[in-house]
């Protein structure tokens, strides 16, 4: 097992979010569909108490920088939202109907491409001081939230940063996240022959 220090580092109190952090209470706003066309259109909101960001860290620098510059090809290097993936529990994730021992395997090993398993961190690496269970990145539950939001309720305290990856951590998680959303469904597996 690798010590969370290799892992983990606190996330800064201010400046931009990077990418691979980790951050906690993320809200999310949604429309109800079945209230489109309706002409009173209803939101919700979904809370999620775990989410990593996975937008590339280039870009939410030059964001960060040209907001902050008010640079005039500001435009050029704003960044409409953010990208995040959910994040769930690894005890609630080993407990979701239809989970068998060989499946949860494959997940808790980081063998199945749809999933990222996080070892817990200890509080000294949670800027919460809190510390952070053994979690589950889900690569096919990502979402986009305005940037203008998320750094607004970032200010008011309603989103806690909490920690950041470390190399090579980081890389192996952007890795996976990217090549989960580049895989390719063949219409036909490939046929071996029998032998002979």
């Amino acid at each position: 097992m690798a010590q969370p220090g290799q892992i983990y580092r606190k996330a800064h109190l201010t400046g931009q979010l990077r990418q691979g952090e980790i951050v906690s209470n993320l809200v999310q706003i949604k429309v109800a569909v079945d209230t489109i066309g309706s002409g009173e259109t209803a939101i919700f909101q979904i809370i999620h108490p775990f989410a990593i960001v996975v937008s590339q860290d280039c870009d939410l620098e030059w964001d960060w920088n040209a907001r902050r510059s008010g640079e005039d090809e500001y435009a050029a290097k704003a960044m409409s939202s953010l990208l995040f993936c959910e994040m769930v529990l690894a005890v609630d994730a080993r407990q979701t109907p239809g989970m068998n021992s060989r499946a949860w395997d494959l997940i808790k090993t980081n063998r199945d491409i749809r999933y990222q398993f996080l070892q817990k961190s200890e509080p000294e690496y949670d800027l919460q001081g809190d510390g952070l269970p053994e979690l589950i990145i889900d690569f096919k539950r990502y979402f986009a939230i305005p940037i203008e939001e998320v750094y607004a309720r970032i200010r008011n305290g309603e989103i806690q940063r909490r920690c950041c990856f470390n190399s090579p951590y980081l890389q192996d998680i952007a890795t996976r996240f990217y090549y989960y959303q580049y895989r390719v469904a063949l219409p036909e597996p490939h046929f071996s022959e029998p032998a002979a």
